[in-house]
């Protein structure tokens, strides 16, 4: 959920740009959202961008300026894209088959141990770092995902050799 509240510090990165993302859809008449979008591979549509940029030039420009994330963030291929997509109706809503691991801890580890085990997902995304670990817990981490990847990717991608 994106709360309708205000940006605050307590809220995350992708919270902040999703709720900037909202007000400035909202500033134009664009019907305000309430939900974020899966962290899953989306295609994203040139023209629709230009066109975003265009209406939004500011807000683009700011973002562009920022080294890192920043508090004025839209996630131009983010909330702020898919919204805008669906709001000028150059998107559709679909489903994917994926899995969401924070490798971790216990239960990301399991979950990714059912995705080698049952290759019944179209994507995976491996969120390393959202939970704390000691160094030698993040050593073991980093193995764990070496490890399950070789399992589950073993041939390498014409990219890799």
């Amino acid at each position: 959920m994106v709360e309708f509240t205000p940006v605050s510090v307590s809220d995350n990165a992708s919270s902040v740009a999703a709720k900037n993302a909202r007000e400035l859809l909202d500033s134009k008449g664009y019907s305000p959202f309430s939900r974020k979008f899966f962290h899953t591979p989306s295609a994203i549509n040139r023209k629709v961008v230009e066109a975003a940029e265009n209406e939004f030039q500011e807000a683009f420009k700011v973002t562009r300026a920022a080294q890192f994330r920043d508090a004025t963030d839209i996630a131009v291929s983010g909330s702020f894209y898919f919204n805008y997509a669906l709001a000028v109706g150059e998107a559709v809503p679909s489903q994917i088959k994926y899995d969401y691991i924070d490798p971790a801890t216990p239960d990301g580890r399991s979950r990714m141990q059912r995705v080698i085990n049952r290759r019944d997902k179209d994507c995976i995304v491996i969120n390393d770092g959202s939970t704390p670990e000691s160094v030698e817990e993040r050593t073991r981490t980093d193995a764990f995902i070496r490890d399950s990847l070789e399992l589950l990717l073993p041939v390498k991608s014409k990219f890799e050799l």
